[in-house]
Parts: structure tokens; sequence; C-alpha cells
């Protein structure tokens, strides 16, 4: 296993525990371009995403009147 690969773990591995992420960390996570390093940040986004929501939906929008 390659720092690299320690780090977006450790990295996920907190995103997953709740805290939130600090400003080099979303900066290394918006660089990454390797598929597989991608889908675990993906993966992990639905976990944490599912723990606040379960498997309701969400919709959001602005609604503009003239």
């Amino acid at each position: 296993m390659t720092a690299a690969d320690l780090n977006l773990t450790r990295i996920l591995n907190r995103l997953q525990k709740g805290h939130p992420a600090e400003k080099n960390e979303v900066k290394y996570l918006l660089g990454l371009s390797d598929p597989y390093d991608i889908s675990l940040l993906f993966e992990t986004a639905r976990n944490v995403r599912t723990g606040y929501f379960g498997s309701n939906i969400f919709l959001y929008g602005f609604l503009f009147v003239l």
C-alpha cells in the first residue's frame, strides 16, 4: 500500500466517522484521478449520505417567479 493509498484511506475513514473534511483534504479528494480511488470516494459519500438521510429522497431547487 502506497503513502497515497494510506492518505486516502485515512481521509475516508475520518469522513465516515462524521468528522468534517479539512481544506487540504478537500483539495486532495478533488484531485483524485484514479478510477478506483474515485469509486472509493463515491462509496464513502453514499455511506455517509445514507447514515444521515436513510433511503429518503430529497429534492432541492430554486423557484424564480417573474
